[in-house]
């Protein structure tokens, strides 16, 4: 009486719980003896979906294969979070700020903490301050573990459309020198690069140059 049934791991997959991959031919061998219709789960993505065609596959499920097609929300999040930012920001930079200035920017009027969380984990947050017509990204953070999942794109269009809706018509923002993934998101987002700060942020390795960005928003 089953509609369908779903076989996994087809290929290898970061899944906890996911076995030893049985590969496409394999796959459609298994087929042969089944009349209920199959599809085809884990580590499937753009690379090697292709191998499926032919196999007799229903169709296909999961997540990471779908994951750019998601709209990824983030969320104003409460002084409730205010733990679980410090620490994810304590987990991303040398120098971290204290809890009270989480729970500082959460009761700014002029701020936006935003999130990204999933059963109560935080995945991710952006920092914003907006005054006179500009808004400022503060600090843009994801965990270590959730990278590459578009996660930081995310963020910086929720801001973006935050900035618009306090009545902003500029983002600035300052990344270090050394950040080539952070660089390549902002301009990838239209963001423009104005100038430097010499030695603007202290790690353990030394001070480091600080690239100031801006994007001018346009209302639709």
């Amino acid at each position: 009486g089953l509609d369908g049934l779903l076989l996994s791991p087809v290929f290898d997959s970061e899944s906890p719980g996911a076995g030893a991959a049985i590969g496409a031919k394999k796959f459609a061998h298994l087929l042969k003896d089944i009349d209920t219709p199959v599809f085809a789960l884990g580590g499937i993505d753009q690379a090697n979906v292709q191998q499926l065609v032919g196999t007799g596959a229903a169709g296909i499920a999961g997540i990471s294969a779908f994951a750019d097609n998601f709209e990824i929300a983030a969320i104003k999040l409460d002084d409730s979070f205010a733990q679980k930012l410090t620490e994810l920001h304590r987990q991303n930079f040398s120098t971290s700020w204290p809890k009270a200035d989480f729970s500082a920017h959460i009761k700014n009027k002029y701020d936006d903490v935003l999130g990204i969380t999933c059963a109560g984990d935080l995945h991710g947050f952006i920092i914003t301050r907006c005054q006179g017509g500009q808004m400022e990204i503060l600090t843009l953070v994801t965990a270590k573990q959730k990278r590459r999942q578009n996660l930081a794109h995310a963020l910086v269009m929720q801001a973006q459309k935050m900035a618009i809706k306090r009545g902003a018509d500029i983002i600035f923002l300052e990344v270090a020198r050394d950040n080539i993934a952070a660089t390549a998101l902002y301009e990838k987002l239209g963001f423009i690069r104005y100038g430097t700060r010499p030695g603007y942020y202290k790690t353990a390795q030394g001070r480091v140059d600080a690239h100031l960005f801006q994007k001018r928003l346009t209302r639709v």
